[in-house]
C-alpha cells in the first residue's frame, strides 16, 4: 500500500488526538475526519482499527511496517535507477 500525503493526515490525526488504543479510540467526527476511500485503505491494510461501536485507532506497528517497506521500496528505485544511470553512461563512453 502506497501512504500518500493524505493518509499521513490522517495519521497524524490519530496521533494528535492519541487514539492508539481501543481504550483511547475515537470516532471519525472527534478526529474531524469523515469516512473516505483513504480511512477505507488504511482499514483494509491493517493500520486502523475498528471497535464494536465505530471507534477508531491507530495500530503504531502496522504503520511503522508499511512505512519501513515504503522507505525499503523507495531506496531499491533509487539504486536502479542509479544502476542504470551508470550502465548508460558507461555505454557512452565505449
Amino acid at each position: 500500500m502506497a501512504v500518500s500525503a493524505a493518509g499521513r493526515r490522517i495519521v497524524r490525526a490519530f496521533e494528535e488526538y492519541q487514539a492508539i488504543s481501543p481504550g483511547s479510540a475515537k470516532t471519525l467526527a472527534d478526529l474531524g475526519l469523515s469516512e473516505s476511500r483513504r480511512v477505507g485503505r488504511l482499514e483494509r491494510a491493517g493500520v486502523l482499527s475498528v471497535t464494536q461501536d465505530k471507534r477508531y485507532y491507530l495500530n503504531r506497528d502496522r504503520w511503522s511496517e508499511l512505512s519501513e517497506a515504503r522507505r525499503r521500496r523507495a531506496v531499491i528505485v533509487l539504486a536502479l535507477v542509479g544502476l542504470v544511470l551508470l550502465v548508460y553512461l558507461l555505454i557512452q563512453k565505449s
